[in-house]
């Protein structure tokens, strides 16, 4: 009798639970986790699962130590199994970003247990289709981001001074963005626009539109080593706009360049181009995949 101990992680986009993942295997691999009563630590990325394979070949091509070693599904399902199965933890991240139906024996091992007796981490943002699973979880936590004393900490850090760090904190709470520095990346990114301006964003749509030109902005600049005029950037999130809504309407997950009319020719859109690409999160292909019940059309 298989005997899965699933602990479930959610949290809304940005908020660290991939990081988190790869912080417990780093720790562990570095003998400094409490984790250390497992032999076997496998991380897996449900963004990157598109087949059929068995979850010991999923792992194993996931994994360049294991496939370089030539290790084989046999082997890895023996260290998976009942002998050595309770020693053996898989973190798998992105629930949410996983089609259900794509592999049946990750459908089955999350919505059954039958996945040996291995202990298993499994992250997702919050959605409804992970609520079908919660009758598996044996247990479950909520990574809710920084707190306003962690925002103050880390502005003070990054600014170098806690006078302007409380500042940032009393700006961000007036113009009612507080709410967003829980996410790290975004607290980041607004302690760098507070020290080139001296000031916060005055709404969160603001907020929105200063983070995304900060980052078209350094991404261009590290690749090409110019910076874009403003109504570059106006066009190119313009243009960014059809092709998310062109997707949206073919039902795909992937950003359908051709699908666009581009009325326009510059050369900043090679820069669009480097900016996206640095992003790794977005291509510009063709998928046979299609959208399903459980995806959301997340283009960032």
């Amino acid at each position: 009798m298989f005997n899965t101990i699933v602990l479930h992680i959610s949290g809304i986009g940005g908020i660290g639970k991939s990081t988190i993942l790869k912080y417990l295997a780093l720790s562990w691999a570095d003998g400094q986790s409490d984790l250390n009563k497992f032999d076997f630590v496998f991380h897996i990325a449900l963004k990157h699962v598109n087949d059929k394979s068995s979850i010991a070949n999923i792992i194993i091509n996931q994994h360049a130590g294991l496939s370089a070693n030539n290790v084989t599904e046999k082997e890895m399902v023996k260290i998976l199994s009942v002998e050595f199965g309770t020693k053996s933890l898989i973190l798998i991240d992105g629930y949410d970003e996983y089609h259900r139906g794509t592999n049946a024996e990750i459908d089955s091992a999350l919505e059954k247990g039958s996945l040996w007796n291995c202990w298993v981490i499994l992250t997702s943002r919050p959605f409804q289709a992970v609520d079908l699973l919660k009758p598996f979880f044996d247990a479950e936590a909520v990574i809710t981001g920084f707190n306003e004393e962690n925002v103050q900490n880390y502005a003070s850090k990054f600014l170098e001074n806690e006078e302007r760090g409380a500042t940032l904190l009393r700006l961000a709470k007036t113009n009612t963005i507080v709410d967003m520095l829980q996410i790290p990346l975004i607290l980041q990114m607004t302690c760098v626009i507070y020290e080139s301006t001296q000031s916060v964003p005055e709404s969160k749509t603001e907020a929105a539109r200063s983070i995304v030109d900060l980052s078209i902005q350094y991404a261009v600049q590290r690749q090409a080593g110019s910076k874009v005029k403003p109504k570059l950037v106006k066009k190119l999130l313009v243009l960014l706009g059809k092709m998310a809504w062109a997707s949206l309407q073919e039902n795909e997950r992937q950003l359908l360049l051709n699908k666009v009319a581009i009325k326009f020719d510059f050369a900043g859109f090679i820069d669009y181009i480097l900016f996206l690409s640095c992003q790794k999160k977005t291509t510009f292909c063709h998928t046979k995949r299609r959208m399903g019940a459980n995806d959301h059309p997340y283009f960032f």
